[in-house]
């Protein structure tokens, strides 16, 4: 024991440990980081896909409540439903543009489908304008015949079933 105080303890012995642990603390820190990094890109892309995905349901609710509005104005003449049809409209315009604008934050069949709910939602607004105009101009019995040949139907079936393969 007294040889041991005497001649000290080896550095060797204590030296590498001591490096191995810091070693391992800088890997554990390097790891850490970048899975950090990876973290933070995956929180950007799930941000902007649910952003798409809340324009996408207020643009289908928008559409539904335009709709509503529409057949309400169709059935009774009344002027009071073109204020909720237009600010409606408005909103699913407004959405469809938002969505169109994440076109590049979505993968191509994401954007494929975009494209199909943008191009079916402007076919059902201007059927919608058009019957409203229609009725507006005294010409019921047309805006009734378009709204019986169920196009609007099929715009609205399509529109929900992108958005469903969504």
């Amino acid at each position: 024991m007294k040889l041991l105080l005497r001649t000290g303890i080896n550095r060797k012995y204590v030296l590498l440990p001591m490096l191995a642990c810091v070693a391992l603390i800088i890997c554990a820190f390097l790891i850490t980081e970048a899975r950090r990094s990876v973290s933070r890109a995956l929180v950007v892309t799930v941000n902007e896909q649910q952003q798409v995905l809340v324009n996408l349901t207020d643009l289908i609710n928008a559409a539904y409540r335009s709709e509503s509005a529409q057949r309400g104005y169709l059935l009774t003449g009344f002027e009071d439903y073109l204020e909720p049809y237009a600010e409606s409209t408005r909103v699913a315009r407004d959405r469809i543009d938002a969505v169109t604008d994440h076109f590049d934050h979505v993968g191509p069949e994401a954007a494929a489908e975009l494209r199909i709910i943008q191009q079916r939602l402007a076919g059902k607004l201007a059927e919608m304008d058009t019957t409203v105009e229609m009725r507006r101009t005294g010409r019921l019995p047309n805006a009734l015949a378009i709204v019986n040949s169920d196009v609007g139907l099929s715009y609205m079936r399509e529109i929900q079933a992108s958005f469903d393969r969504l």
